[in-house]
């Protein structure tokens, strides 16, 4: 396998903390950087694909049944407003103020 030569800028504490765990190990700091590399993409392409192993595939929706959804939720959603605005008008016709958890977007 050939290898690049190429250049980092990583902090001052960060470097002098991994030269001091190659030399340590006794390594050389380039060997030690590729395994460190290496390892981090290794753990990162099994989070990955036990990610994707989790997902189900996206079902196939037709249009059509697309565009009902979206009328049964456009139609709930009118619904609720009226009802949210009945309940606000009646608290106010007793001179109340709605709890401080109801929200009228």
């Amino acid at each position: 396998m050939g290898s690049v030569k190429t250049t980092l800028e990583i902090p001052d504490d960060l470097f002098r903390e991994m030269k001091a765990a190659a030399a340590l190990r006794g390594i050389k700091l380039k060997d030690f950087v590729t395994d460190a590399i290496s390892g981090h993409l290794a753990r990162m392409k099994r989070a990955d694909s036990r990610w994707s192993q989790r997902l189900p595939p996206p079902p196939k929706v037709a249009n059509r049944e697309i565009r009902r959804i979206h009328q049964l939720i456009q139609r709930e959603s009118e619904r609720i407003d009226a009802e949210d605005w009945v309940r606000r008008v009646s608290w106010e016709k007793r001179g109340k103020k709605p709890p401080s958890n109801f929200i009228v977007i």
